[in-house]
């Protein structure tokens, strides 16, 4: 080790003798530089980018977990001759505070139950970041199971599916709150000549949520055929009343005829329907003097 930080980004003394200390001789971001094993993409070469992890330089320095991403490449001399490699170790905070400020603008446009998750190319979980199920909206990284789990077995939801393609979406059971969730997922390609890490980036939360304005205008459209139901259930009920009373009122009128009572006309022949003419044929028939 040629330097090491002696402070820290708040401007507080770092221990570094236990970096000094160290050998990296088997790290490996030194043997992949001293191999030119390099992170190639279009106009970009000669450094070797390493995959999240624990570095035990960085935890005993920084006195924190240590995880954090290497970038490495070897220093020549004049005559190109290699005379060591150059290492730096930052801090896996960074992308952790990309995925808190996505939830917060998410968070500001009303959707707080979403949750954000990356899976390294491997599947494994390198952030977890789901305030539901976590209960704060402050991103904490559970270094039990970041770099060390699956995402298959972490609950994200469609964990199967997200490994085997490079885009997607679906709507799967989440195991951790038992819930449908909506998914969506898409592996990074890099960007400016950078190939990438072949990091997937998933979002997902509750269905119920995302399909809120749905489910709102379906319950809406229901209430609407509910009520459109019970008025046309009473208007039938009325109008059938209505139609029934002059067709009752001339059952009792024919029925007082039958029983031989020609004491009055039959009312109703001003109608002009079927019950009307009725009236009249009636009227006339019961004006007629009997044989």
């Amino acid at each position: 080790v040629a330097a090491v930080n002696s402070v820290d980004a708040k401007g507080a003394a770092l221990d570094t003798h236990a970096v000094h200390a160290q050998n990296f001789a088997d790290a490996p971001w030194f043997v992949k530089a001293k191999n030119r094993e390099f992170l190639k993409g279009d106009g970009v070469d000669g450094t070797v980018v390493e995959q999240p992890a624990y570095v035990r330089a960085v935890a005993d320095t920084y006195r924190d977990d240590g995880y954090s991403i290497a970038f490495a490449a070897p220093v020549y001399d004049a005559r190109g001759q290699m005379l060591g490699v150059w290492v730096n170790f930052a801090d896996y905070g960074l992308v952790e505070g990309i995925a808190a400020s996505v939830y917060s603008s998410k968070k500001t446009a009303g959707e707080r139950s979403a949750a954000i998750a990356i899976a390294d190319n491997k599947g494994t979980l390198l952030l977890d970041y789901d305030p539901a199920h976590q209960g704060s909206d402050l991103l904490q990284r559970n270094i039990a199971v970041i770099g060390k789990k699956s995402i298959e077995h972490s609950g994200i939801p469609a964990a199967a599916h997200i490994l085997q393609t490079v885009r997607g979406e679906e709507v799967s059971r989440d195991e951790n709150s038992n819930k449908e969730d909506a998914v969506v997922w898409q592996k990074t390609d890099g960007a400016a000549g950078f190939p990438g890490m072949g990091w997937t980036v998933i979002v997902h939360q509750p269905a119920e949520d995302v399909f809120e304005d749905i489910v709102a205008t379906e319950h809406l459209l229901e209430l609407v055929l509910l009520v459109s139901l019970v008025v046309v259930g009473l208007a039938g009920l009325v109008m059938g009343m209505k139609a029934s009373r002059p067709i009752l009122r001339l059952t009792e009128e024919i029925k007082r005829l039958s029983e031989g009572d020609y004491s009055s006309e039959l009312h109703g022949e001003e109608r002009r329907d079927e019950i009307g003419t009725m009236v009249a044929a009636l009227n006339q028939i019961s004006c007629e003097p009997a044989a």
